[in-house]
């Protein structure tokens, strides 16, 4: 079983551990060797990556920084919507 990794912060591909080359999303083993590559789900690999090259600590404020600019979109939406409904009684 072998991991996966970006080769650099400005390139989303993702490189296996075992023999550094490119692995597609939807490839469950490294092309040269045949390693099953973990994880298996392309969320779960490119988010490992990115905890990988950013470092536990980092990571950890990127998500929650994440979270709270997803919370602040939603809340602005449902304030949208809200004046739309009063402006158009139905």
């Amino acid at each position: 079983m072998t991991g996966v990794r970006y080769s650099s912060p400005t390139n989303s591909t993702l490189f296996t551990d075992c023999c550094s080359v490119a692995v597609c999303d939807d490839e469950t083993c490294c092309p040269v060797c045949g390693s099953e590559v973990y994880p298996k789900d392309p969320r779960s690999r490119h988010r490992e990556a990115l905890r990988q090259q950013m470092g536990a600590g980092a990571y950890a404020e990127h998500r929650k920084r994440m979270d709270q600019l997803i919370r602040e979109d939603r809340r602005q939406n449902a304030l949208r919507e809200a004046e739309e409904r009063m402006k158009n009684p139905a």
